[in-house]
């Protein structure tokens, strides 16, 4: 049986990941912080045992798309596959992609 872990990406204006697996979430902030230090504001949503399944970061000195592509692509890196963008009713871009496991 498939199962699909799920994620969503906004690299624009301010970077937002959501994910159904809060680890990828939580290794991917990980791996930033060491890249590029401390972020200028960071909002993070937690599911109700504390697990962060969702985050925004701002004030990335100009450097947002350049950031939520790299997300995307570490994903992809790890077996992520991408099946839709969307846009909203506000021009918000998102990236969604999923990542098959066994059920």
């Amino acid at each position: 049986m498939k199962i699909y872990k799920y994620a969503r990406v906004r690299p624009h204006q301010y970077v937002e990941l959501y994910s159904t697996d809060p680890q990828v979430v939580e290794t991917i902030l990980g791996e930033l912080k060491t890249i590029i230090g401390t972020y200028g504001f960071m909002r993070k949503t937690e599911d109700f045992s504390g697990r962060v399944f969702d985050c925004c970061l701002h004030h990335l000195h100009g450097k947002d798309y350049e950031v939520g592509m790299w997300i995307v692509q570490q994903l992809c890196e790890r077996g992520w596959e991408p099946f839709a963008a969307s846009d909203t009713e506000d021009n918000y871009e998102y990236i969604h992609l999923r990542l098959e496991v066994e059920a």
